[in-house]
């Protein structure tokens, strides 16, 4: 009886420890933070019609309330990256852009990955 208690308990133990080693051992996802990727391309309408990346363009991000400021690069790319715990997979994010006096302005939501892609076309 004594054994049973013993392989019992020992049982116990061991499944304790692993259960606290992957709490800790888990993505930051399984905690509430998690890496978000928001990118996308700033581009313009000229004849033809056809789009042209713009370069250089300032872009606002705001995630879970965290705003955060991006400039494409010569292809037109921004990306701006959230380790905040308020912006995470499924958060509404949005981007703002203003180019000669339009502004633009954009929301998605961030994927269960996340990720997200917002295009802004001037």
């Amino acid at each position: 009886m004594n054994k049973i208690f013993t392989v019992k308990s020992t049982i116990f133990t061991i499944l304790a420890i692993a259960i606290t080693l992957v709490a800790i051992v888990l993505p930051s996802t399984a905690l509430g933070v998690s890496t978000v990727t928001i990118r996308g391309n700033v581009s313009k309408v000229v004849p033809g019609p056809s789009l042209v990346p713009v370069a250089n363009q300032p872009v606002s991000v705001n995630c879970g309330g965290v705003v955060k400021s991006a400039t494409t690069d010569s292809s037109g790319l921004y990306t701006v990256t959230y380790n905040d715990a308020g912006c995470s997979a499924y958060s509404a994010v949005s981007t703002r852009s203003n180019y000669n006096a339009s502004i633009i302005t954009r929301q998605v939501s961030v994927s269960g990955e996340g990720r997200a892609t917002i295009d802004l076309i001037f």
